[in-house]
């Protein structure tokens, strides 16, 4: 809420906060959830109005191929330039989606059309829209990439980047220059909204070192989620850093941390003073980012991109790096290490940041009461308190703002204008939503079915587009047995300042919770004569601001 907290939570919550000019996005595959990967990059597709460049690894991804198909319908095929890996391009499993292409007229390059040499990968996952939209990611375009195995990608508005990308991609397709005989075109950062961006390109430039440099600047943490990692050079870099204090944590992709090759063994060997672990995941950990002094006013920033940290992708692979200064982006990556590292992760930043005010300008929305087979609304119910609609009590369009329980449950119609003193009640049925408050300042929301199960469990409200966590409540019965789903929300609150800690005991004690009984925030009512009053709610976040009531 508008309020100052304490420096640790205030500057954690920047992570969701700021509607940018930079979408980070990434895919849940623990819930099989593609997290936007493959829909943002089609709704970038589908908006194309003159224009596509794009360059990916591998390609088998109908969805994608049908975009493109729509595009090449709309705009034009000739105004579509495609390059993918010539090894793809030729893998049986790959034919459906090259051929549909070529069947629209699109025309695929591939890196062995320039000299008739496949020196490395081409190993590339961007794309540029119109001149203006960019496309990077970790993701390659296929069903593995996107469900399976763990990526990110950035959706980026900014003429000033798409022109950097647009001259790499025209070296490729237009000059037929790929790998060590591509050219450098150095380029400045570019500010892009609330970040400073530099794009950086292997292997005509010298990545490895740029990687380093930021490595050597690191004053208080750095962290990483990397899918192949055999450079001795970024790995002592890391290693002289960590002998100087700096927290390292890291996470590795548990197969190809088996390799003879991989760094995870040289750790091991050296008995490197560096967090490191392997991933839990079923399919690949397939990031490759990193992350330094997130948190902190020590400029913090993210190196992410294709690149992977091998002496292949600096000398002969096709490869895009962002390198990029923002809080709030440092913050999201920071949370996704967090994440993916799991027990053990060290969450104190040695933060020297100063306290700030959250920049959020919506209304001030509380959870008052999630109740559990509500006998008078016949299931489950969540209750909302308006304390304040930012608006001088004329109402806050709260459309595209959504409820979120491991996925979103309600998102609220186009039209629904909420007041200060307003209370939503949001329960099973299929009647007609309200729009407004009435007299009785009410507001019913109905939902053909939900479930929220009364041992452990979170409930969030979220802001559209930012997805902002305006409030939070969570429980548990504290019988050690929480799901990765489980697990990885409660983080997501508690980094994202939104309740005080990320264990079972930290959350409201669910254990003698029955059907017919709420979890409800504690209040007192606030007289101000005149026949006024108001409720006013405790707001710590923390489970001392709720207990348990029978309905």
């Amino acid at each position: 809420m508008k309020k100052t907290l304490t420096i640790f939570l205030i500057i954690i919550s920047i992570l969701l906060v700021s509607a940018s000019n930079i979408k980070v996005i990434y895919n849940n595959v623990s819930m099989g959830d593609s997290g936007g990967i493959d829909t943002n990059l089609i709704e970038m597709l589908d908006s194309a109005q003159y224009k596509i460049d794009a360059h990916f690894y591998q390609y088998n991804n109908m969805d994608v191929v049908n975009a493109f198909v729509r595009a090449a319908n709309r705009i034009g095929a000739e105004n579509i330039r495609f390059i993918t890996e010539d090894h793809y391009y030729n893998a049986n499993n790959y034919q459906e989606a090259y051929k549909t292409m070529e069947a629209a007229g699109i025309f695929v390059m591939t890196d062995k059309m320039g000299d008739g040499v496949d020196r490395g990968q081409s190993h590339n996952k961007i794309a540029v829209i119109d001149d203006r939209y960019v496309w990077m990611s970790s993701a390659n375009i296929t069903h593995n990439d996107t469900f399976r195995n763990t990526n990110n990608a950035l959706r980026i508005d900014s003429p000033e980047l798409a022109a950097v990308f647009t001259r790499e991609i025209e070296q490729m397709y237009v000059e037929g220059l790929f790998g060590p005989k591509k050219k450098p075109h150095f380029q400045p950062e570019i500010t892009i909204g609330d970040a400073v961006v530099r794009a950086v390109f292997s292997p005509e430039e010298d990545v490895k070192q740029l990687i380093i440099d930021e490595i050597n600047k690191a004053e208080h943490g750095i962290y990483f989620c990397i899918f192949t990692f055999t450079d001795k050079d970024i790995a002592n870099a890391m290693i002289e850093k960590a002998k100087q204090g700096v927290k390292i944590y890291g996470v590795f992709d548990s197969f190809q941390a088996r390799s003879q090759y991989s760094i995870f063994r040289y750790f091991e060997e050296k008995n490197a003073p560096v967090n490191y672990k392997t991933d839990y995941n079923k399919g690949f950990l397939h990031h490759k980012f990193m992350v330094i002094d997130p948190l902190t006013n020590s400029n913090p920033t993210v190196i992410t991109g294709s690149k992977n940290w091998t002496l292949a992708a600096d000398r002969v692979n096709d490869e895009s790096t962002l390198i990029i200064r923002s809080s709030r982006i440092a913050a999201k990556y920071f949370y996704e290490v967090a994440k993916n590292y799991g027990e053990g992760f060290d969450f104190n930043v040695n933060s020297t940041a100063n306290i700030c005010y959250l920049d959020y300008q919506g209304p001030e929305i509380l959870i008052t009461k999630v109740s559990f087979n509500n006998y008078s609304y016949n299931g489950d119910l969540v209750e909302l308190y308006v304390q304040d609609d930012s608006n001088n009590g004329n109402g806050f369009d709260i459309s595209g703002f959504y409820l979120y329980d491991d996925a979103p449950f309600h998102v609220f119609e186009q039209g629904t204008i909420v007041k200060t003193g307003d209370k939503i009640v949001i329960s099973q049925g299929v009647w007609e939503n309200d729009k407004q408050g009435g007299m009785d300042k009410e507001l019913n929301i109905f939902i053909e079915s939900f479930t929220l199960h009364s041992t452990d469990e979170q409930v969030m409200l979220m802001e559209k587009d930012t997805d902002y966590i305006i409030d939070a409540v969570a429980w548990a019965n504290n019988n050690g047995r929480w799901s990765p789903a489980e697990r990885e929300d409660i983080m997501k609150l508690y980094i994202g300042g939104s309740w005080a800690g990320y264990t079972e005991e930290s959350c409201v004690d669910s254990t003698t919770i029955l059907p017919g009984m709420a979890i409800e925030r504690r209040n007192f009512i606030l007289n101000y004569g005149n026949g006024k009053i108001e409720p006013i709610y405790f707001d710590t976040n923390t489970a001392y601001d709720w207990k348990l009531t029978a309905e």
